[in-house]
Order: C-alpha cells, then structure tokens, then sequence
C-alpha cells in the first residue's frame, strides 16, 4: 500500500536473509570457532571458514537448482465452470445456460525465488518444529519459575552453610572435570558428550552461586525485575495457549478462523492494533525458538548450547544466535501467512507462501503437516518440563 511494492520488497529482505544464512553467518561462525590463542597469522582462522562456506554455499546452490529444475512445479487446485447454452423452450428465440462445476488441478512452474524460500522454510521446519514446540512451552513456565524461585534475602549463617555447599560441589565438579582431561578418546561422542553435560554442571553451579550472593550481599535484588519476570511469563502463558488453540481450531479442524477474526477486529478498532498484534505473534515464535534451542541443548546435550547471557556472551554464541533466528524467520513467516491467510489475503507474502509455496511437489507436504510435529512436542514439553524441571550436580558424571 501506499505505492510501495512489497513483492519487491519481500523479495530484498528474503534474499537477504538468504545470503546471511549460507554466506555471512556460516564464516563468521568457523572464524570465530577457530581462534586460538597461539595463531601466529588470522589467516589461520580466514582459510578454514571460508573453504567450510564455499563448499556449504555451492552444495545447497546445486541442490537448489536440481531440485528446482525437476520437481520446482506447484499444483493449484482451482474450480472450473462450464456454461452450456440451452433453449428456455422450444418456440423461445431466448437461450438460457446450464452451468456445472468440477475440481481440477493446475501444475504451474514456480520462479527460482519462489523454490529458493520454500526451501529455505524447510530448512527451518527441522529445526522449528523441535525447539519452537519446546519453547512455547518452556519460555512461560521459565520466567514463572524464575519469579518463585528468586533470590530472597538470608542471614549470614545461611549464607555461611550454603557456600559450605557450594564448596562441595565445586570439589566434586573438579575431580569429575580431571577424569574427563585424563581420558584418551577425547574426539568420541561419547566424551563430547560427558564434557557437555560437564559444563552444564558448571554453569548451574555458577547460577546457584550468583543467585546466593544476591540473596545476602543485596537482600534478595531487585524485586521489580522478579515481578516483570512474572508478567513476561503470563503473556507467554496467554500467547502459547493462543498458538496452541489456533493451530487446533484453525490450521487443523478448520472450524473457525480464531486469531484471524481477532486480528480483524482489532484493526477495525485503529488500524494498527492487528497490525501490532500480528507482529507480536510472530515474534513470540522466534524467542521461543531461541529458547527451546537453549533448553535441548542443555539438557538433552545433543549439541554445543550458545546462551545469551548479559556481560557473558562469547561472539560465535551471537553469531549463531543470529542464524538461528534468520533461518527460522522465513517459516516463521510461512507459518503465519498459512496460519493468518483471511487477516493477510490478497497480499504479498500469502501470494508468495499460500499460493504457491505449500502447493509444490514433496516440500508442500512439510509446511503443511511439520505442523502436528510441533503440536506432538509441546505436550511432550509440558510433560517433561513437569516431571523434571530442574537438574542437580551428580556426583559422578561418566566413570567409564
């Protein structure tokens, strides 16, 4: 609207988010994982990034194009209608028509830019699915969980038994962490995976200490900030049912429109608000991406986790941070355009994704029915999240 043309500009910013995740991130993530204090040259860390990005880059590149070149085709179902001319009656000079209608389905050859996205939303399913299921789930009950277990004012002999306790751990934490240096295989998953589980442990230990030097030094801190972690948490609450709700009634069941009308309703109050509303969904799906990645890694230690934490965050956990949201953006934006196509008809993005993207050969069947996936572990979530919510520092990590 406004004479701005947003196919092209939806163009400039997916093309852009394109050439972040296979070029710009994947670099800067081998540049910074490669530094080493005793590097004589940066050239040390240049080289390896980026043969590790031009080989990346130029396999998705082939894949893309074989794939585009023999299955890049969409199936439209439209209704075709036919009209027979019919006398009204034998003598009648007038005609009358006799219309009937039937289903039929078009095969249309998508543009290269049209594939590029739908493939990149797949891309972004595998990941979504998993921790975006995790995170609507975790993200709520986290800040909720921070807020009753905030830090709370103690006397200096709590203090005094707590840090004994500390101490014990930090001596457990130490001898379990010169096993895992005496070990000779350490390039076997099975040590990677020890010496994850092996920070995690740390980092807990970490949290517990801050937390209790808050709860004497300051006399529990800031309460303000634990009554905000409060109210994040019953939005989250209030968003995650809402989702949950939408894909049920809505994507699933079909039985009504749901957030579509609200969004509607909304903008027929002030025009912004659906607007406002809109983005404020999509974004939540985002932060709980983020989250849920955060929440597998550290506890399923699957892989390295990269927290965001104030005055802690390394570069390289920024810079996949920064991928994870790029990559995942473009099905968040798939998945809202499917999801809220009567509040976005006839624009853009549902041209784009609704028409075309989730009509083509095998990809479509993904961004239709990653969908139950999403459901499926969000209850899962909610179960495990119940059942174990927290960890504790074992006492043996891994002996053999």
């Amino acid at each position: 609207g406004g004479g701005l043309n947003t196919t092209v500009a939806w163009q400039i910013v997916l093309y852009c988010i394109a050439g972040f995740v296979l070029i710009l991130v994947p670099f800067a993530m081998m540049y910074y994982e490669a530094q080493d204090p005793d590097q004589k040259s940066i050239l040390e860390q240049i080289k390896p990034a980026l043969i590790y990005t031009i080989v990346a880059f130029f396999i998705f590149v082939i894949l893309l194009i074989i794939l585009w070149l023999t299955i890049g085709t969409a199936n439209i179902e439209y209704y075709k209608y036919i009209g027979n001319p019919v006398n009204a009656a034998p003598s009648a000079v007038t005609y009358g028509f006799a219309s009937d209608s039937s289903s039929d389905t078009l095969e249309v050859k998508v543009s290269f830019f049209v594939y590029l996205c739908a493939l990149m939303s797949v891309i972004g399913w595998i990941v979504f699915f998993l921790f975006a299921g995790v995170g609507l789930v975790a993200f709520p009950m986290d800040f909720i969980r921070n807020f009753r277990d905030r830090p709370k004012p103690i006397n200096g002999a709590e203090y005094a038994m707590k840090k004994v306790e500390i101490a014990k751990e930090t001596q457990v934490l130490i001898e379990a962490g010169k096993k895992l240096d005496e070990k000779s295989n350490k390039n076997s998953r099975k040590h990677r995976k020890a010496v994850a589980g092996f920070k995690r442990q740390v980092n807990q230990l970490e949290r517990y200490y801050e937390k209790l030097e808050i709860s004497y030094r300051q006399k529990g801190g800031q309460l303000l900030m634990a009554i905000l972690q409060l109210i994040l948490g019953c939005l989250g609450v209030v968003l995650s049912v809402a989702w949950i709700l939408h894909i049920i009634l809505y994507n699933a069941a079909k039985v009504t429109p749901f957030l579509n009308n609200m969004f509607i309703a909304m903008d027929n109050a002030f025009q912004l608000f659906g607007v406002l509303a809109y983005g404020a969904f999509a974004f939540y799906l985002l932060w709980c991406v983020v989250k849920g990645c955060t929440k597998v890694g550290v506890n399923l230690l699957l892989f390295t986790v990269y927290p965001m934490e104030v005055n802690k965050t390394l570069m390289n956990a920024f810079v996949f941070n920064t991928g994870l949201i790029l990559i995942t953006s473009v099905t968040v934006v798939e998945f809202c355009a499917n999801s809220f196509d009567q509040y976005a008809a006839n624009t853009s993005v549902n041209a784009l994704f609704t028409v075309y993207a989730t009509k083509l050969k095998y990809l479509g069947y993904v961004l239709k029915y990653f969908q139950y996936p999403l459901l499926a572990i969000s209850f899962l979530s909610l179960l495990w999240l119940l059942i174990c919510p927290q960890r504790k520092v074992e006492e043996d990590e891994d002996d053999d």
